[in-house]
Parts: C-alpha cells; sequence; structure tokens
C-alpha cells in the first residue's frame, strides 16, 4: 500500500495524441500501455498488495484448515478452495489506479493532456483498465499458489478464466472508485484512505466460514453485501461445479461493482475539468 512517485513525463504518447487525433478505442489503448508501463516500472505499488494476500492465504489455510473440516459443508473439501476467493479480493482492494492518476495531477501531466486532441474519458479509462489488468495477474499468481496448496477447480481448470474475469470485473471497480477520490480532492492521503474504504466489506461477508454459522448483525450484514455473492459465484467453481443461477448473480453484482466506480470516475472528471 504504497504511493506511487511521479516518473519522468510520457512525451512521446503525448505527441502522439498532439499531431493527431485518433480514434477513441486507440487513445484509450495508448492510455493504458502508458499506465502499464508505469506500475510496471514501479512495482512496489502492486507487490506489497499480492505479499499480503499471499501472507492471509498462507496463515488462515493453516490456522482454519483443521477447524473447518469440522464444519460439514466444507468436509472433504481442500479449505483453499473456500479460502482463495477471499484473498483475491484483498489482492485488488488497494488499487495502484488513485496513485496513478494523481502522479499525473501532481507532475502536470494530467493538465498537459488536456490541451492535446484526447478524448477526456481516455484518461480515465487507461489507468481503470490497467489496473484491472494488473489485477488479473495478481489473481492468477494467487491461484498458482492455490494449485500448490491442493486447489483442484470442481468445474475444472477452464473455470479458472471466469475468476480471472471476476478479478478484472473487480479490479476495475475499485481502481474506478480511488481515481474518483483522486479527481476530487488531488490528495495523496485522501486516495490512499479511500482504498481502505472497500475493506471492512471484504470481512463482512462469508469470509471464513458459509453464511448460514454467522449470526446476529454479522449475519444480516453478510447478506446484503455484494462481496459475499461474489464469493458464492467464485466458490462454486472451486468447490461444486457450474451453477448458472449461481455464477449469472456473482457476475452481474461484479458488473455493477465496476460500473457504479466508473460513473463516480468519470463525474468526478467532468467536476475537475468543469473548474478549469
Amino acid at each position: 500500500m504504497t504511493t506511487i512517485h511521479p516518473p519522468p513525463a510520457h512525451t512521446l504518447a503525448a505527441a502522439r495524441l498532439g499531431a493527431r487525433a485518433p480514434s477513441l478505442i486507440v487513445q484509450v489503448a495508448l492510455m493504458t500501455r502508458r499506465s502499464l508501463l508505469t506500475l510496471l516500472r514501479t512495482p512496489e505499488a502492486v507487490v506489497p498488495n499480492l505479499l499480503i494476500s499471499v501472507f492471509l492465504l498462507l496463515i488462515f489455510n493453516g490456522a482454519l484448515g483443521a477447524t473447518a473440516a469440522l464444519v460439514p459443508e466444507l468436509q472433504g473439501v481442500a479449505y483453499v478452495a473456500f479460502l482463495l476467493p477471499f484473498t483475491l479480493i484483498t489482492a485488488v482492494l488497494d488499487s495502484p489506479g488513485g496513485q496513478a492518476m494523481i502522479r499525473d495531477l501532481s507532475s502536470g501531466y494530467f493538465d498537459k493532456l488536456l490541451l492535446t486532441p484526447i478524448r477526456r474519458v481516455a484518461l480515465v479509462l487507461g489507468h481503470i483498465i490497467a489496473s484491472g489488468l494488473l489485477a488479473v495477474v495478481v489473481a492468477a499468481a494467487l491461484l498458482a499458489l492455490g494449485l500448490l496448496l491442493g486447489l483442484r477447480p470442481a468445474a475444472g481448470m477452464i473455470s479458472l478464466l471466469v475468476v480471472l474475469l471476476f478479478a478484472l470485473l473487480i479490479g476495475t471497480g475499485f481502481a474506478g472508485f480511488t481515481i474518483g477520490i483522486a479527481l476530487r480532492t488531488g490528495s495523496a492521503a485522501a486516495t490512499q484512505g479511500a482504498s481502505f474504504a472497500f475493506f471492512p466489506l471484504a470481512f463482512l461477508s462469508s469470509a471464513f466460514v458459509p453464511l448460514d454459522y454467522l449470526q446476529g448483525w454479522l449475519r444480516l450484514a453478510a447478506q446484503l453485501n455484494p462481496v459475499t455473492t461474489i464469493l458464492n459465484a467464485l466458490r462454486t467453481l472451486l468447490i461444486t461445479g457450474w451453477d448458472a443461477r449461481t455464477l449469472g448473480i456473482g457476475l452481474l453484482a461484479s458488473v455493477l461493482v465496476s460500473l457504479l466506480p466508473l460513473g463516480f470516475a468519470l463525474a468526478s472528471l467532468h467536476a475537475r475539468t468543469r473548474r478549469r
């Protein structure tokens, strides 16, 4: 969970965009490539989140794996298959997209791009898509670790591609929220703090045991929490197999988690550029 320090301005991308007005798809692709290259040059923006999720997976699997076997629904199930979706969620909570936008704002590169023919929506979509793609890479690393720990997906290895799709949707959602905060505040501290807004959602869910074993207010919170719906869909793929209804509901929840923050980010972009 670190702040990305501003690298040198990418003048080549700015020159390309200033020389002509390519299509929106090309503009978004250029901004996504630039954001990815910058993030790859600052691994401290991604590696800590991956290490924390690996730590959670190893610790909770070792500490609760034997106890979880006492739960009837988890008997004969590798606990890593139940726990892995939770660690996937925590891995993308602190999206680097917000700090990437702060870098552009503080370095003045954002203002320079506004003087080019680039569509303003591309300034947001580039960071969001790059963050989503990094979430897929992190999720793939966690899945590989899960396979080493005994994960055997009930829906087959092809189902892991669906898990990566979930990671992409969730990763873009968290990125959209932090980017929106960055555009609203221009503050690295506020943007970093915004990453923790979703953190309670990961734990106020069926993170460690099935929903039926939660009690009182925690069970109510988990029932209302969209993260629980997403966890159920992922666990169905890994533990019981293909279930069109559960998977469809989970995908719908993931799409909402992705689109609603995107709307917030675009509204924040409009509010910021309108003031200029």
